[in-house]
C-alpha cells in the first residue's frame, strides 16, 4: 500500500499545478481610476468635458493643454468621486491640440484635436549601377 501512495506522490510531483489548497484564494481587483472626455471645437476655444466614473480616493486631476509641444494651459481638478467637470481652453490658431489627464503623475487619458504634423519621409535609398 506505501508503494502505490509513494508512486501517486512521485507523479503528482511531476505535475505543473500541485499546489495546496488546490484552488488558490481569490485576489480581488485593485480599484482604478475610470476617465472619459470629449473635446468640442468652437471659434477661438474648445470646450471640454471630463467624467470621472471612478476615483479610488480623493485627489487632484491635472489637466495639460498643448499645441504642438508648447502648454497653452494647465489646471488642477479636485476629485472625491464620479462628477462631470466642463471648462474651456483657448484655441488661438490652427493646429494640432493634445489635452493630457494625468493622475499623481502618471498619464491617463489623452484627448486630441487636429492633425499631427509629421516629418516628410526619408527619400528611397539610391540603387548602385555597379552591383
Amino acid at each position: 500500500m506505501h508503494g502505490w501512495l509513494l508512486l501517486l506522490v512521485f507523479f503528482l510531483s511531476g505535475c505543473t499545478y500541485t499546489f495546496l489548497p488546490l484552488e488558490p484564494e481569490r485576489v480581488p481587483f485593485p480599484a482604478r481610476p475610470s476617465l472619459t472626455g470629449t473635446l468640442t471645437e468652437r471659434e477661438k476655444t474648445v470646450l471640454a468635458q471630463l467624467e470621472v466614473r471612478r476615483m479610488p480616493k480623493p485627489g487632484y486631476i491635472e489637466v495639460r493643454w498643448y499645441l504642438e509641444e508648447t502648454v497653452l494651459a494647465e489646471r488642477s481638478l479636485w476629485a472625491e468621486g464620479p462628477r462631470k467637470f466642463r471648462f474651456e481652453l483657448p484655441r488661438p490658431q490652427e493646429g494640432y491640440y493634445r489635452l493630457i489627464v494625468l493622475l499623481e503623475n502618471a498619464p491617463l487619458l489623452q484627448l486630441d484635436l487636429g492633425t499631427p504634423s509629421l516629418p516628410s519621409p526619408p527619400p528611397p535609398p539610391e540603387e548602385s549601377a555597379g552591383l
